[in-house]
């Protein structure tokens, strides 16, 4: 909200939003619904959920969740590896949500949504 004040004294305004580097936003759930319902509200930022981005290192049941509360919001997934190995040594997330499990929770996303996925991937030697 204060960014968009100050946006406004140059007649200008928030245009997107990503929920990224801030901790994992599928284990703040609850907060970040109620922030992107704030963002979607008319009398606040009145943002277009199709101009919200969630992303998530791949908590399967936010996943799913997300899909049936907000389907119009946009979803990153930081993959970062291509298999369970490489994933594990580097994403602690792989330990409870492997990538099968993940994958099968992104099918549901795009069933639930017909929404393309980020799909976040960094290269480690």
């Amino acid at each position: 909200m204060i960014a968009n004040l100050t946006l406004q004294k140059e007649d200008k305004k928030i245009r997107n939003i990503v929920y990224m580097g801030m901790g994992e936003p599928m284990l703040n759930y609850e907060n970040v619904s109620k922030s992107i319902y704030i963002a979607s509200a008319q009398k606040k930022l009145d943002l277009s959920n199709r101009r919200i981005t969630l992303s998530t290192c791949g908590i399967v049941p936010g996943i799913i969740r997300l899909a049936e509360d907000f389907p119009q919001v946009s979803l990153a997934v930081s993959l970062h590896a291509p298999n369970d190995i490489a994933r594990k040594r580097i994403m602690p997330v792989e330990n409870t949500y492997p990538i099968d499990e993940l994958m099968k929770a992104l099918d549901v996303y795009v069933e639930k949504t017909n929404k393309r996925i980020f799909y976040e991937y960094i290269m480690i030697a």
